[in-house]
């Protein structure tokens, strides 16, 4: 997803209050104009960008412990990607015990990550690193089409290796989509389809 992979482990701090004393996300919002401080507008830039796209909660206000957590273990060589996959799998298991009906996490993680590792020949999208920056509204909109329409649903696909020697193998056999088309341009245009 283009976010720090590496670096030191995120502790948050655990507290409990209730929902009605945590800034939900238009509060959040306009906390961020009024902040001088840059540190500051760091650290609820981080509890707005986690609440909203990295890992956002059923609730909105976000994650309570990210707002106990103080700005020095907010703010530096943070590894976001760690912090994002194990608050991702903690909601799976959440959910698994049945002690939530929503799915936390980033779901658009989840999603990117499917499409990567699933051969699904109908589509091809480069492989890029981060893998995201292949990924436009369009492209996954048409993605999520082709494989309703053709397959009947998600999960129907052979899963591959996601290594780099096989992304290269792949990137080098694999044809291109046309550079001249503009995506936001034409609603009507067809991913390169493989019959």
């Amino acid at each position: 997803m283009g976010i720090p992979h590496s670096g030191r482990k995120l502790i948050v701090e655990k507290g409990s209050v209730k929902a009605s004393q945590m800034p939900s996300l238009q509060d959040i919002e306009s906390m961020m104009v009024g902040i001088d401080d840059m540190e500051e507008f760091k650290r609820v830039f981080l509890i707005f960008a986690c609440a909203t796209l990295l890992a956002p909660t059923s609730r909105l206000e976000g994650s309570h412990s990210l707002w106990y957590t103080p700005r020095e273990q907010l703010l530096g060589n943070i590894n976001w990607g760690e912090y994002v996959l194990e608050f991702f799998i903690q909601a799976i298991h959440e959910h698994r015990r049945k002690e939530s009906v929503w799915i936390k996490g980033c779901l658009m993680f989840l999603q990117i990550f499917y499409f990567s590792i699933s051969n699904f020949p109908a589509m091809y999208v480069e492989l890029t690193t981060p893998r995201i920056a292949a990924w436009n509204d369009f492209l996954v909109k048409q993605r999520i089409k082709l494989e309703l329409e053709m397959l009947g649903g998600f999960g129907k696909v052979e899963l591959v290796s996601t290594s780099a020697k096989q992304d290269e193998t792949e990137k080098n056999k694999a044809p291109t989509i046309d550079d001249l088309v503009d995506l936001d341009e034409n609603e009507d245009f067809d991913v390169i389809l493989h019959n």
